[in-house]
């Protein structure tokens, strides 16, 4: 059975609620229109007006019988739990989702939100994906984004 949001800690939900809640407020102001990097720029500050811990444009290492592949990187890490994948376009297509299935899996992460800024209504873009196989509370991911929390 497919972990539920119901299961995750109830902390990691509401971490993601404020996220949800911020996005909406930057899709308010400035507004829709503009390139997924004015979009992350503009939610990183939102973020951390919430107060909310977030890091840009993490590394991370994804491994691979052993080889260790550099250069992937998440689009935002909020709270050190959350792999945020923002999108500015339309339509979105199943590579997208695959990537950050890839993410969550390679970070040992629980939880990925998909925030897709370029549809008529932010509330379609949404698109929650929990990793199943995730510790929840591993610190692996910290670990390969190295000073991304320095």
């Amino acid at each position: 059975m497919a972990m539920r949001h119901e299961d995750l800690p109830r902390e990691l939900n509401e971490f993601a609620d404020r996220l949800i809640g911020a996005a909406i407020e930057v899709r308010r102001e400035p507004g829709p229109g503009f390139l997924e990097r004015t979009y992350e720029m503009i939610l990183t500050h939102e973020l951390q007006l919430c107060g909310m811990a977030v890091a840009q444009q993490v590394e991370i290492v994804v491994r691979s019988k052993g080889l260790d592949l550099p250069g992937h990187r998440l689009d935002l890490f909020v709270e050190k739990q959350i792999v945020v994948d923002l999108k500015a376009v339309e339509p979105v297509v199943a590579v997208h989702f695959a990537q950050m299935v890839r993410s969550l899996r390679a970070g040992d992460c629980p939880l990925g939100l998909h925030l897709n800024f370029g549809l008529p209504e932010l509330k379609d873009g949404i698109c929650r994906r929990i990793n199943k196989s995730s510790s929840v509370r591993s610190a692996s991911l910290r670990s390969l984004c190295g000073s991304a929390w320095s």
